[in-house]
């Protein structure tokens, strides 16, 4: 009876992989599902590192969501430390490769590429030297966690100062070490944030202590075996350990000529996220998404993205013709009891399309004066000069406002101005909400 089962074979088993996956099994529909990996583990959350430093989780093995023997019992197939080497699109079939060296061909009926994607690294002397680490691998994770618990290890490089590398800055001050953020951006997170917003995170990591280095590329490790110092373009630093935060890259070397790619070397899909070939999906970090702000294809590096374009393949193959909104790059992070949000354009990008923009800014208390547990926010908004559809916004408080970021990504999606939230019917109550609240109040302003 399993043989006349569609078979859906998953090369990639993290986020994107695993969000087709339970779709699949939860699905009436019964397919025959092998997911392939090359890695050894399943599921694990990278992001999760800054938290598990600074205790919000309690062990490494919070940072897995998903059981790998509840899997197997799942599916039909789960190979782990199995590399896909080749895909052969008229036979449809992949050749595979074991952790012993053993080849093997997988069939499918359908195949969907997950194969995420690899931080840049930095390609200069001394990048062999050991103490020098990435965050991808949780081989890497475990002997970064090693380090920050030796007490001759005082002073480490963050390489990055992007989300990631900001919020990894802070939990390794925590850690009670000398950290060194380094960047060679003239601000902060310059590609999701303008300057005001970029002077405040600049701002908090000084005041916590962090040597914020901006303008400045690492061109050499110097060390015997082991860093022992860091050469920028203008400096040199005594460091006794580097973390890069650099940046990914799509995995995507799968399909050589056969599956089209975007300038960056992600797979290209349509909005099912379906290839130029037949019967092959390319789901998450590793493939294009539609973007809204951007009017084109480009690459959501985030969770939420894997997740949702693995709901969409696995509707195709129901039958379905649930196809993507589109993307737009919302992100966030939290530093020292500061959360940032940003998404959709920002001046930079505006810049850049020469699309022209125009923003409003508030800054204000969320609650009433009078309310005793209160906190302020710094919003601003973007949106078009001609048709003021909302094109972005940025903001930062203590309060958790990430619905607030769902909002802005649904107005953005759906293409409403800036004037239909004029009137906008929300809640007012004391203890949530001044009676005009900070939006209104911003949108309000835009003329």
């Amino acid at each position: 009876m399993e043989g006349t089962l569609k078979k859906i074979v998953i090369v990639g088993s993290n986020h994107a992989g695993l969000s087709l996956t339970k779709c699949l099994l939860e699905s009436e529909t019964k397919y025959e599902i092998i997911l392939i990996d090359k890695k050894s583990v399943v599921s694990y959350l990278g992001c999760g590192l800054s938290l598990l430093l600074k205790k919000e989780v309690s062990d490494m093995s919070s940072l897995f969501y998903v059981d790998m023997q509840q899997l197997k019992s799942k599916v039909s197939n789960l190979y782990m430390e199995t590399e896909v080497l080749d895909i052969d699109t008229v036979e449809k079939k992949v050749l595979c490769k074991d952790k012993y060296d053993n080849l093997f061909y997988q069939n499918y009926d359908k195949l969907v590429l997950a194969t995420g994607s690899s931080q840049f690294t930095l390609d200069i002397p001394g990048n062999e030297l050991v103490q020098n680490f990435m965050l991808k691998d949780i081989s890497d994770v475990s002997k970064i966690i090693k380090n920050l618990n030796d007490p001759a290890v005082k002073s480490i490089a963050v390489v990055g100062a992007g989300y990631i590398g900001v919020e990894l800055a802070e939990a390794i001050s925590r850690c009670g070490k000398n950290v060194y953020l380094f960047d060679a951006a003239n601000r902060m997170l310059s590609m999701h944030y303008d300057e005001p917003f970029s002077n405040i995170i600049e701002q908090i990591l000084i005041e916590n202590n962090i040597k914020v280095c901006l303008r400045e590329t690492p061109i050499q490790y110097l060390g015997d075996r082991r860093i022992e110092k860091i050469v920028t373009n203008l400096k040199e630093y005594k460091i006794d350990m580097v973390v890069q935060a650099i940046g990914f890259t799509p995995n995507s070397k799968l399909g050589n000529k056969k599956l089209l790619r975007h300038l960056n070397g992600a797979y290209l899909t349509d909005e099912y996220q379906q290839t130029n070939v037949k019967d092959i999906y390319a789901i998450g970090d590793c493939a294009t998404t539609f973007s809204t702000v951007l009017n084109r294809s480009d690459v959501d590096f985030s969770v939420s993205n894997a997740l949702r374009t693995g709901y969409i393949v696995s509707q195709h193959l129901e039958g379905q013709s649930c196809n993507s909104q589109g993307t737009q790059f919302a992100n966030g992070f939290s530093i020292f009891g500061y959360n940032f949000y940003s998404i959709g354009l920002n001046s930079k990008w505006a810049n850049l399309m020469d699309t022209t923009l125009k923003f409003v800014d508030v800054e204000e208390n969320i609650r009433p004066d009078f309310i005793k547990n209160n906190n302020s926010i710094r919003l601003r908004i973007f949106y078009h000069g001609k048709s003021r559809k909302i094109m972005g916004a940025q903001f930062v408080s203590k309060e958790e406002l990430s619905s607030l970021l769902m909002l802005f990504s649904l107005t953005i999606q759906e293409g409403i101005t800036v004037d239909k939230l004029k009137t906008l019917d929300y809640l007012f109550y004391p203890m949530f909400s001044k009676p005009y609240n900070f939006l209104i109040n911003a949108v309000k302003k835009a003329k």
